[in-house]
């Protein structure tokens, strides 16, 4: 039996993808900048923060603060996004997150450290999965037409995800490792290379 070829319009469409709306490129660059944004952010603001001379105690009350701002507007965001509307709701938290930055960037005093907390744009995680990504979540599918919601879940996981100290990246960079155990069986397993501290 002959091989048969696509014809060379048909194979240069499948070989090029799905393209993305213009909405979802968007959502998508903005998420990919914000998680480089929240990597950096994780590490340093601890740190940067005890270096400008707040004690242990209050750099701890202003994580604290980042955490229940999160959880507080995750909240609100779940309860009145639709109400309110998901691109209006994603327009306020990324100048809230301006403005957080801004503080944060400016100021030492702890009231102001801790109100910017609060706004829930900012995360103590590598990773945000706050407000940010729920809403990222639900507008995402209605940015794509039904063939191109696959492509665009995974290239949120993508997007999402350029921490090189998360426990997921180690996943990836790992061997698998045989095991004989005592009844002489053989079982596969996954053996980390590189531990996060």
């Amino acid at each position: 039996m002959p091989v048969r070829l696509l014809p060379r319009t048909r194979r240069r469409a499948r070989a090029r993808g799905t393209r993305l709306s213009a909405d979802a490129r968007r959502i998508l660059a903005v998420q990919a900048v914000r998680a480089l944004a929240y990597g950096l952010g994780s590490v340093l603001i601890g740190v940067t923060l005890a270096d400008r001379g707040l004690s242990d105690g209050a750099v701890g009350l202003v994580l604290a603060s980042l955490l229940a701002g999160t959880a507080l507007v995750s909240i609100l965001i779940a309860r009145y996004g639709d109400r309110v509307g998901r691109r209006r709701c994603y327009r306020l938290l990324l100048v809230a997150m301006a403005l957080a930055g801004t503080v944060f960037a400016l100021t030492d005093w702890l009231p102001m450290l801790i109100l910017a907390g609060l706004t829930g744009a900012l995360s103590t995680e590598v990773v945000e999965s706050g407000p940010f990504t729920s809403l990222e979540q639900a507008m995402l599918p209605h940015a794509a037409r039904v063939q191109e919601r696959t492509a665009t879940n995974v290239a949120q996981g993508m997007t999402g995800k350029p921490d090189l100290g998360s426990t997921d990246v180690t996943k990836i960079f790992s061997i698998p490792a045989v095991d004989s155990g005592a009844t002489g069986t053989t079982t596969w397993r996954i053996k980390p290379i590189h531990q996060p501290i």
